[in-house]
């Protein structure tokens, strides 16, 4: 029986137009020696519609994938399966949701003005 489930996402901003998500899972490999890989599922906008986004196998060693492919203003859901030797899949991990938004500008800029008092000095005596 497989254990394991989808850990941690996090946006990494690689340039002004390219985004990554890294997806992090654990996996106890030592209940079942048969994982060979993974296979990471994405489905933009969280339909059921899930594409499989790795064109190789995940090596069993690696609990991580980057998804390279994902724009600013998109959502995204993720789900991985494990793969055995034999090519047998294990049925989905949880879904985890993720949104890539632009930062919002911050609101409500106010200021004032404070008057600072300082001590009046008294003109040099004149000689």
């Amino acid at each position: 029986m497989w254990k394991w489930f989808l850990l941690l996402v996090l946006a990494l901003p690689l340039s002004a137009q390219a985004h990554t998500i890294r997806l992090a899972w654990d996996c106890r490999q030592d209940l079942d020696p048969s994982v060979a890989g993974f296979n990471m599922y994405r489905s933009e906008g969280c339909t059921n519609d899930y594409t499989k986004i790795n064109p190789l196998m995940i090596p069993s060693s690696s609990l991580a994938y980057d998804d390279t492919g994902v724009s600013l203003g998109r959502v995204y859901c993720y789900r991985v399966t494990a793969q055995s030797a034999l090519g047998m899949e294990s049925t989905p991990s949880n879904t985890v949701r993720f949104s890539l938004q632009e930062p919002q500008a911050p609101q409500n800029l106010h200021g004032e003005v404070s008057q600072s008092v300082s001590p009046r000095r008294s003109p040099p005596p004149k000689h």
